[in-house]
């Protein structure tokens, strides 16, 4: 496997380059499984699932960096797949680059306006970054449904934000 570049890998047949894929996946090199995999039209689910659990062993490591660069290769390799798009708007967000992870998931939800989970993400951020009457707009245009802790969460955040206002 440490001979796999880009050079071989333009000019390997099909089946060669989804052995050296497979065998970089099982062998637990990314690095190589991610040079592999940009030579293969078809995405690797095993990829993405050893790409999806790096990247929340880098987070629970607190090693941020590392998930922001696994998140990019992520949402590269798999532009069209939702989750990918969630792991890097969370991993924003834990990292504490709130604005960021706010137009990660804005731009999973024109992408992907079907999913669901993009809204509430985008509602809660907007209640973190202070601006919970936007919030609570978001959650009415879209019916989204709510605990009743967050409903409490978010009314409290509006009075006292009236309140210091007013």
């Amino acid at each position: 496997l440490k001979y796999i570049n880009d050079d071989f890998l333009a000019t390997a047949p099909t089946y060669v380059r989804d052995a050296l894929l497979e065998a970089a996946i099982q062998s637990g090199n990314l690095g190589e499984a991610i040079t592999a995999q940009r030579h293969i039209k078809q995405a690797s689910p095993q990829l993405k699932i050893l790409l999806v659990k790096r990247v929340y062993q880098t987070l629970s490591d607190k090693d941020f960096k590392s998930a922001d660069r696994l998140c990019s290769q992520l949402a590269s390799l798999y532009p069209d797949d939702v989750s990918a798009w969630d792991t890097r708007a969370y991993a924003l967000r834990e990292e504490g680059k709130l604005f960021e992870a706010l137009e990660t998931y804005q731009q999973m939800q024109a992408k992907f306006p079907e999913n669901n989970s993009a809204p509430k993400a985008i509602a809660g951020l907007l209640m973190k970054l202070g601006m919970p009457q936007a919030a609570d707009e978001l959650i009415a245009k879209k019916h989204m449904a709510i605990s009743a802790q967050e409903k409490f969460e978010l009314e409290r955040e509006i009075a006292i934000r009236e309140l210091r206002w007013a």
